[in-house]
């Protein structure tokens, strides 16, 4: 049996429950061996024998649901929403004036109306939905809520019965729960930018070389597998291949972690969307189109993001049972006291203070979250962050600088150190290799004075430098370049400084650890959290960062590939969290239950996140890891209030002894102290 795997967009979900309800129609298809659809993401993920069933009917499987196999225009989506909020908002402001001053009761009638059944329409459809699938969500309660007090309402008013009007409750329920809904909206939009990133990073163009050396720029994306393609310094590499001619230091921290720039030579493959640094060479190309490593990449990312657990919200979980219980209880009441205690039953039993009780959590401790430096994403980012047991760590970039720098010199012997010095900082200057820069970097904090003038100049690609500075030969470079160079530990890099034959200096670079890791570390410990060491660099390199850091647990050499097989693989026995900053950290951050970024890594490892360090502090991920434990108690402490008014009340509505004003009044109340719990996480201290 051969299997085939397509992931492709999902729109038309209104809650988590549409996700799910997909999920199970894909399953049950034959042919079908796998399906995984997300909510947050908007995809779907499914592996299927092709002998069996074709894509066309996999698409027509999600259309007999009611929802569409492609992506919506999120834009048009926001501006819709934002249109409802205003306009509705305005209306329903008219509304809550008729508790203070008298309104004619048909005029109330006319201004609700456009905000039960346009601004209100996208839960009717998320209802119908519901309904035709066999099961229930906030939608439903939603509309059985408002629309039971709009038409008892509207039949008050048409046939001008004697009894109370809802129609300010009905306008005010919509308008509260649209605006979550459009908050969640404009959140995923963010989220859903990342593939985007990810195509933009590979460029755009290339020079592709034609008989008898012309040279002709081309879309990089015409590119065929044997094209031959030069690459200048500066450009990045536009597909995969091997160098055929010429050298170079390539940076390829984007794509492999590897924190220093690798050298290339003859034979040498290279990656597409790396950065040449320093020489132009030739390569031939090998893998173009969707078998770059690159578009490998960006396929890892949208299958993690659709095949990410969807974290069901515990509202539309309990939301399952709550509206069948409630629609029983409200026929057993209509029997034993009228029509009264139907309506009191629904308006009581209202998800008013369901549908704010996340929501406000939510949104306070996002707040708090900003004013700390930290920006989350998404509800369902809280709620995974209370139950992380494991940080993993990106090493380059995250726990480190992600940039090398001279940590040790070390002497031979030799008279004047500053003569030596004068003239190995004038040959760097010539070069904009990394780790030249890092030499010339440091030898500026030293005031060493006017440096010399050099004569002749020539860089070697793959071994360093060679200068003619007042007569002095001076060689600047590893041990292929200064054969008569010691070997030196491997944890760190070697650069060594040859003056007239003669070795003079050895400068130790590594990438430096980040001032607060090692505090950041220690305070994950505290809250009984394990932390985790990813890297791509070599071993040496990774363990001397472990030690340091004091980690049990790390990984070198790791690709972005086993990145996500190790957060795939620990994820199945506990929540994982994932804190990185570079193109090659995406996907992982993705699979990992909760995605951190740093804010100053890469736009596709923010945006393919869940939460954002602004301040690039690692301390803020402890800080965070309590204010989310906070957060879900409190959530918890707000829905537990908000059932009790249900659970106490609605026995009393049943019996018709609860007028539905004071329904509406004890619903309102139920609101109110909602709010007032989830405002008390603004004193939270972490």
């Amino acid at each position: 049996m051969s299997k085939q795997l397509i992931t492709f967009p999902v729109s038309g979900m209104h809650c988590a429950s549409c996700s799910l309800n997909i999920q199970r129609a894909l399953k049950k298809t034959a042919g079908v061996i796998e399906a995984s659809v997300s909510y947050a993401s908007e995809q779907a993920v499914v592996g299927f024998d092709p002998s069996q069933v074709s894509q066309n009917k996999i698409m027509a499987v999600v259309k007999s649901l009611g929802y569409q196999p492609d992506k919506a225009d999120k834009a048009v989506e926001l501006k819709n929403l934002k249109l409802k909020l205003f306009v509705g908002g305005t209306l329903a402001g008219l509304l809550l004036l008729s508790m203070l001053i008298t309104v004619p009761v048909w005029l109330l009638w006319l201004v609700a109306t456009p905000i039960q059944f346009w601004a209100g329409w996208g839960f009717y459809q998320g209802a119908w939905s519901a309904l035709k699938n066999k099961t229930s969500s906030m939608d439903t309660l939603v509309v059985l809520g408002t629309s039971t007090a709009y038409f008892y309402s509207a039949a008050v008013t048409l046939f001008k019965l004697d009894g109370h009007t809802f129609f300010e409750t009905a306008g005010v329920i919509i308008i509260f729960i649209l605006l979550g809904k459009f908050l969640e909206a404009k959140a995923k939009n963010q989220a859903s930018q990342a593939i985007d990133k990810l195509l933009a990073l590979a460029p755009s163009t290339a020079h592709l070389v034609l008989k008898n050396n012309i040279i002709k720029d081309i879309d990089a994306g015409s590119l065929k597998v044997g094209d031959l393609v030069l690459v200048k310094p500066g450009e990045k590499v536009p597909v995969d291949g091997v160098i055929i001619k010429g050298a170079s230091a390539i940076d390829e921290s984007l794509v492999t972690g590897e924190s220093l720039p690798v050298e290339k030579n003859i034979g040498d493959k290279v990656i597409g969307a790396t950065l040449n640094t320093s020489q132009s060479f030739y390569f031939k190309a090998e893998s173009v189109g969707e078998n770059t490593t690159l578009s490998k990449i960006i396929q890892l990312v949208r299958q993690a993001q659709g095949s990410k657990p969807t974290v069901q919200r515990l509202v539309d979980q309990i939301s399952a049972y709550f509206v069948p219980v409630v629609l029983v209880l409200a026929l057993a009441a209509f029997f034993i006291s009228g029509l009264t205690g139907f309506i009191a039953v629904l308006v009581i039993a209202c998800p008013c203070a369901l549908g704010l009780a996340t929501p406000t959590s939510i949104m306070v401790a996002v707040g708090k979250a900003a004013q700390m430096g930290v920006l989350v994403k998404s509800a369902p980012s809280l709620e995974i962050a209370a139950k992380v047991k494991t940080v993993v760590f990106d090493k380059t970039g995250t726990l480190t600088v992600g940039k090398p720098a001279v940590v040790g010199i070390y002497w031979h012997a030799i008279k004047n150190k500053t003569q030596a010095l004068l003239l190995i900082g004038a040959a760097v200057g010539q070069s904009s290799h990394p780790l030249a820069q890092a030499i010339k970097a440091y030898l500026a904090k030293i005031s060493l004075g006017r440096l010399p003038v050099v004569s002749d100049f020539k860089e070697i690609a793959g071994q360093g430098i060679k200068a003619t500075i007042s007569k002095n030969k001076v060689l600047v470079g590893n041990q292929k370049l200064i054969p008569a160079a010691p070997k030196s530990a491997q944890e760190t890099t070697a650069v060594w400084a040859q003056i007239n034959d003669r070795v003079v200096i050895r400068f130790n670079l590594f990438d430096e650890l980040k001032p607060e890791a090692l505090a950041a570390i220690s305070a994950l410990k505290q809250l009984k959290i394990n932390s985790v060491m990813i890297s791509g660099d070599q071993r040496p390199a990774a363990a001397k960062v472990a030690k340091a850091l004091k980690l049990k647990k790390y990984y070198a050499k790791v690709q972005p590939e086993d990145k996500v097989k190790l957060v795939a693989s620990l994820s199945q026995t506990q929540t994982v969290a994932m804190v990185g900053d570079g193109i090659n950290d995406a996907p992982a951050l993705a699979k990992a239950h909760l995605g951190i970024a740093m804010g100053a890594g890469t736009d596709v490892a923010i945006e393919s996140a869940g939460m954002t360090l602004l301040r690039n502090n690692l301390t803020l991920v402890p800080r965070m890891i309590k204010l989310s434990r906070k957060t879900l108690t409190n959530i918890k402490q707000s829905l537990f209030w908000a059932f009790a008014y249900n659970l106490v009340l609605i026995p009393v509505a049943m019996l018709g002894k609860l007028n539905p004003i004071l329904a509406g009044l004890a619903m309102a109340f139920s609101s109110v102290s909602v709010m007032a719990n989830a405002l008390r996480l603004r004193k939270v201290k972490l």
